[in-house]
């Protein structure tokens, strides 16, 4: 079997994620977008799993669970949250401890000591005296 080249793999994806994007009800996508936000607006790292959660609390889901995809990537645009390089094991069971992508919001508000909500002294180095 050939492999495909880069411009083949990127045109491939762009298809397939438009296929998602059309196959979508454009109510729950906004919804979903809703979420992505809100969860984007109360913690410094958000997963699929975080939006999922809720989705799943008020049983909106939609017919293709790969309809979350361009849901992230419009979060990302609209520069909510953004791609990192880390990753972490999905808590949802369909997803056999698969490993999903940590995003870093945009939105968190520090809160009034500046520390966005962390203990104190929490993202400071640490000394290794006495170690």
């Amino acid at each position: 079997m050939r492999q495909l080249t880069f411009e083949e793999v990127l045109a491939a994806r762009s298809a397939g994620i438009e296929k998602v994007i059309r196959g979508t009800d454009p109510e729950w996508a906004d919804r979903a977008l809703d979420v992505v936000k809100q969860v984007a607006q109360g913690k410094d790292e958000v997963t699929a799993d975080d939006v999922w959660e809720i989705l799943e609390q008020f049983g909106d889901t939609p017919r293709e669970p790969r309809a979350l995809g361009p849901i992230f990537t419009k979060a990302a645009k609209s520069n909510w949250i953004i791609k990192t390089t880390q990753y972490r094991m999905s808590r949802r069971a369909v997803n056999h401890g698969r490993d999903i992508r940590v995003w870093r919001s945009n939105l968190r508000k520090p809160t009034e000591d500046g520390n966005r909500g962390r203990p104190e002294g929490w993202d400071r180095p640490r000394s290794t005296e006495g170690w």
